[in-house]
């Protein structure tokens, strides 16, 4: 579930030297531009590509389009944006929002043995000339550059750029050459707008945590620059459950538990610290710590003063635990109990 179950930022530093050019036939390099809208589309399937050294998820990419009369630009493909497939042999971006969102382009595949494929909603170049003449794409990930250069298009007019079959060229263009990646640092967001390879959202600019396929019951919003997590997508009140861990609360908060059985099931999100119980998200604030009352589940959050409870397993469910109380002590409900019994207002 992209920008709430488990989104990953790395945070690698990139070298720039000993970059690995790949040097591929462009099967397709369409370019267009109209009424103030632009796009492109390259695809390469020779030589069959290989995947990169370094995985995108980590380091990002960059397209970098050069045309023959001097005109240059470069679109990067945030981090954020990638995925893998389960059998770890093809890395796909996906941007719905092109060209707004984390980037102008609307999406790239790198599948190795098969096919590289790059889409952009707004290529960056006018095509305002009589004609184009030569064209170079590349695109970057980290020290592995794949780059295509078309020389005799099938088409070559004003709005209008259409290449099929081109050679591989002799070599990929110096403007290419990678470039460090920022480290994923606290601190780094904060201007409303996506513009860091390490941030999912930033402020007002919801990123890609506003890209859910499914809702959910509480709010996805961008956590705040001040945070252990800056700029990354969380949830300040519910949070789920899942085979591997949990989605991200907001503030560094941590999720707890509340239903206790399920392959996918719901929890509080739980801050560091509490002013007052409303903070706590179903839980009270005493002392300036969230804590559990009678039958309520624990872990994350401890058993309250003056409770008269400890936090302990639930029999039959493995790691979960709730707050209870021992054989004798009163009772007004079963989950009250360690034992799970409470028989005439006291613990069995």
């Amino acid at each position: 579930m992209r920008g709430v179950a488990m989104l990953a930022l790395f945070g690698t530093m990139v070298g720039t030297a000993h970059a690995s050019g790949h040097l591929q036939q462009a099967t397709t390099l369409t370019l267009r531009s109209a009424g103030g809208r632009s796009s492109l589309h390259w695809s390469t399937k020779i030589p069959a590509p290989v995947l990169p050294a370094g995985s995108p998820m980590g380091l990002g990419a960059t397209l970098v389009i050069a045309v023959q009369g001097g005109e240059t630009t470069t679109i990067a493909l945030p981090s954020v944006g990638w995925s893998i497939d389960s059998k770890g042999t093809t890395y796909t971006f996906k941007n719905a929002k092109a060209p707004a969102g984390i980037s102008q382009a609307r999406a790239a595949l790198v599948k190795a043995g098969k096919a590289l494929k790059v889409m952009l909603k707004t290529s960056g170049i006018t095509l305002d000339e009589p004609t184009q003449g030569t064209v170079t794409v590349a695109l970057v990930i980290g020290s592995d550059v794949y780059c295509s250069t078309c020389t005799t298009p099938l088409r070559d007019e004003p709005g209008r750029y259409i290449a099929r079959q081109c050679a591989p060229p002799t070599s990929c263009p110096a403007t290419a050459e990678p470039t460090p990646t920022p480290m994923a640092t606290p601190g780094v967001c904060g201007d409303n707008t996506v513009n860091q390879t390490s941030e999912e959202c930033d402020g007002t600019d919801p990123g890609v945590c506003d890209d859910l396929p499914v809702p959910l019951p509480f709010e996805i919003v961008c956590d705040v620059p001040s945070s252990p997590t800056p700029c990354e997508c969380c949830s300040r009140s519910g949070c789920l459950i899942q085979l591997g861990g949990s989605s991200r609360c907001c503030g560094g908060g941590q999720c707890q538990d509340t239903v206790g059985v399920g392959m996918v099931r719901a929890g509080a999100c739980i801050p560091p610290s509490c002013a007052d119980t409303s903070q706590c998200n179903g839980y009270d604030c005493v002392g300036g710590t969230c804590c559990g009352q009678a039958g309520e589940f624990c872990g994350v959050v401890g058993c309250c003063p003056g409770s008269e409870t400890t936090c302990n397993p639930i029999p039959n469910v493995g790691g979960t635990y709730v707050c209870c109380r021992a054989g004798g002590a009163t009772c007004a409900q079963p989950a009250e109990c360690c034992s799970g019994s409470c028989t005439a207002g006291a613990c069995d």
